[in-house]
């Protein structure tokens, strides 16, 4: 039997601890982790990744004015599980180095996802001390070479005051207060979002300007009873769509729509060309997926999903009787608006984040923003696929992998947005005025919109801007600045997402 190795505080630890997600754990395992870490009760969350049990042990064995020097998962900023963890950092330490790189997504070898390097001193931090964040235009060749970093990120830090950016040709720093820190505690991520460290601050300074005219989702919802649901296109729930050919593109896709008339929809097989009549009455509208749709009115090129039985419903489904139960969860979930739940911001199938129809329908994997009805739907579609809104997703996001954006319920519902119950007539009829101008145009990828300007997503900003109170002048400057400042991030996500 070996022998027992003695645990004793230490003045410094460094960890790479595992990333292992926390579903993968086996239940008498997390038992065991609770009872480890007694005492951690307000830190801790169901759904924490094992890092963070790893992040709490570590605080028990480090001493007072100690240091951590942690690897750790980007996310470990911005999501929700891990809510406690930046709650015990920001009581507990000064958090003196955020450090991340842009040349590849993590520093570990065959990591897929992005990673930070933390250090944070165990002390009860003043609000006025400083953090530094810094990201790595490339990354380290040598061991002299990463000592060389290390020297200039350390030096670079006792210098740089609160709110500058020092930048060279291989880091770029800005430093904060701990106070920053606590304010922002729900989203850290921000902090590193994006390759230009001024974004943040661009975008700070513009929702300010327009703060009168916007409101958190949460909060429109709420004045408005409406609500969100996610539509999830998995077992049990095996409805059959209908979908357009251009849409069709994976061998689930059988079945296009051809033609059809007010009672029935003619539908082709597309691999045995045989064709059906499929009675209108049983159908609801939907969208099989956003990529490649490139248009932001969806309701003359609907999908079509089945929910009740017809007399030839067996040439479609292999086990009719699971409509019933299909029905029952696609009806509460449509809505006007859809927002997309999950997408490669850079991929050239992505056209919008949000569609409008006139007809309720339901999108796979979007969100159905039910009680926004009418024109409020059509302004609100307008505001999700404009350049501010991109502005916000890309630094208020939760890291996936490089490009791949996903919104959480809980991101939907804290994010801004414009509130069309606070526009005055002349406002709301001149976003009317651009949504039936550009509902029929053919987008092409958002990436090809911002750079070349196209002149539909000119329209959409335009007419944003002027009813957040910006005048021709200002809307120009803006315009001229975030266009290349986003082609910019998302061109950047993509090669990390390569690298």
């Amino acid at each position: 039997m070996g022998e027992q190795i003695p645990l004793e505080k230490a003045d410094v630890v460094i960890m790479n601890p595992p990333f292992t997600r926390q579903e993968r754990l086996p239940k008498e395992y997390k038992d065991a982790l609770m009872k480890r870490l007694k005492g951690y009760e307000n830190y801790l969350h169901g759904q924490l990744g094992l890092y963070g049990h790893f992040i709490l042990l570590a605080d028990k064995f480090v001493e007072e004015d100690g240091k951590l020097a942690l690897v750790l998962p980007a996310t470990v900023l911005r999501v929700k599980s891990a809510f406690g963890i930046r709650k015990l950092l920001t009581e507990k330490y000064q958090m003196e180095h955020i450090i991340t790189a842009w040349e590849r997504a993590a520093f570990s070898e065959g990591a897929q996802f992005r990673e930070i390097l933390l250090i944070a001193r165990k002390t009860k931090a003043p609000d006025n001390s400083k953090c530094c964040i810094t990201s790595l235009k490339k990354l380290p060749t040598s061991n002299e070479e990463a000592k060389e970093f290390a020297e200039k990120i350390k030096s670079v830090g006792q210098k740089l005051e609160t709110g500058n950016v020092y930048s060279n040709d291989f880091l770029v720093t800005c430093a904060i207060t701990h106070e920053e820190l606590k304010r922002n505690i729900g989203n850290l991520y921000i902090l590193i979002s994006t390759y230009d460290l001024k974004i943040p601050l661009f975008e700070k300074q513009i929702f300010e300007r327009g703060s009168r005219k916007i409101t958190k989702v949460e909060d429109y919802l709420r004045a408005n009873k409406g609500e969100i649901f996610e539509f999830d296109y998995r077992p049990p729930y095996h409805g059959v769509f209908l979908v357009r050919p251009f849409r069709a593109i994976k061998k689930l896709d059988e079945w296009t729509v051809k033609n059809g008339n007010l009672e029935y929809l003619i539908v082709e097989n597309r691999f045995t060309k045989e064709e059906l009549k499929v009675p209108r009455k049983i159908l609801v509208s939907g969208l099989r997926r956003p990529a490649r749709t490139d248009k932001i009115d969806l309701t003359n090129m609907l999908d079509y999903i089945i929910t009740s039985e017809f007399d030839k419903v067996d040439r479609l489904l292999k086990n009719p009787s699971v409509l019933e139960k299909w029905k029952s969860y696609v009806e509460p979930r449509l809505a006007n608006l859809l927002i997309s739940r999950r997408f490669d911001i850079s991929a050239t199938g992505t056209r919008f984040i949000a569609y409008y129809s006139s007809l309720p329908l339901v999108g796979v994997d979007m969100w159905s923003v039910r009680g926004v009805l009418g024109d409020d739907a059509k302004i609100i579609g307008l505001w999700f696929n404009s350049a501010l809104n991109l502005l916000s997703i890309l630094t208020q996001r939760t890291e996936t992998r490089g490009a791949w954006m996903k919104i959480h319920e809980y991101m939907l519902k804290d994010s801004l947005m414009l509130d069309p119950s606070k526009l005055s007539t002349e406002e709301r009829n001149l976003l009317l005025e651009a949504f039936n101008k550009i509902k029929d145009v053919s987008f092409p990828c958002v990436l090809e919109q911002l750079r070349s300007r196209f002149w539909a997503r000119v329209e959409i900003d335009r007419a944003i801007l002027k009813a957040l109170g910006f005048n021709e002048q200002e809307t120009n400057q803006i315009l001229d600045y975030l266009y290349p400042a986003l082609t910019k991030e998302i061109e950047q996500l993509k090669t990390l997402m390569q690298g």
